[in-house]
């Protein structure tokens, strides 16, 4: 589906990759890929390591790149990560990089005005902020800068620790992006939640204060 999302990814409180991907950009969608990911501890390092040996690709570069799209073997890294398909599969190519392979990046900061969804990967906070819907601008909102001043950014919908999404599965991960998709949707803002009540729980039901069986119908996206 044409659902237009950006992936970011910060380091040492900077920018460094912006990719802009035109497809499946709901949680379940290109989250789904970058919970894959960072699920993996040992990947952490790997992206860390990798981010050395990206770079921003000259106009005649990219040109170059661009005549050969055609004709270029389909799972060429440096394809792939100039593709506005790649989505969050941008993460495990950058991991692969290295100085004998480097890997063009083109970075479009500025789409977030434009985007549905938008994901940062902060490398320094080592959490995962999943951005849906859209509010006013405001001072300390991570795009303040890029989108100016009165315009509409994308709401934070969800932050996850590195630690949270190490500990999670695929099938709570799936119910927790939905429960975010269905937060955007309406608009609403995030719930907060302590990362113990993402944990699967073989009993779908707790007791209330009063001792009585409270149902939980949705897992709660965790915010800090």
């Amino acid at each position: 589906m044409g659902t237009r999302n950006l992936i970011c990814i910060r380091k040492n409180r900077q920018w460094v990759v912006a990719k802009y991907c035109q497809w499946d950009g709901y949680p379940s969608g290109q989250g789904m890929k970058l919970f894959k990911f960072l699920h993996v501890e040992e990947n952490i390092a790997r992206l860390r390591a990798g981010l050395a040996h990206i770079y921003k690709p000259t106009e005649d570069e990219f040109q170059k790149y661009y005549d050969a799209e055609e004709t270029a073997d389909e799972s060429s890294p440096w394809l792939l990560s100039l593709s506005r398909d790649t989505g969050g599969g941008i993460l495990e190519l950058i991991a692969n990089a290295t100085a004998d392979h480097k890997l063009p990046i083109v970075s479009e900061l500025i789409v977030c005005l434009f985007c549905e969804w938008a994901y940062i990967v902060d490398l320094d906070d080592e959490e995962l902020t999943v951005f849906g819907s859209s509010e006013r601008n405001y001072n300390g909102h991570p795009f303040e800068e890029v989108c100016g001043d009165g315009s509409y950014v994308p709401k934070c919908m969800a932050v996850f620790t590195f630690s949270v999404l190490q500990s999670l599965n695929d099938q709570i991960f799936n119910e927790v992006a939905s429960d975010i998709e269905n937060r955007a949707d309406l608009n609403l803002m995030p719930v907060e939640a302590e990362p113990t009540e993402l944990n699967a729980n073989e009993d779908a039901s707790k007791s209330d204060s009063n001792g009585n069986d409270a149902s939980e119908d949705s897992v709660d996206a965790v915010t800090s």
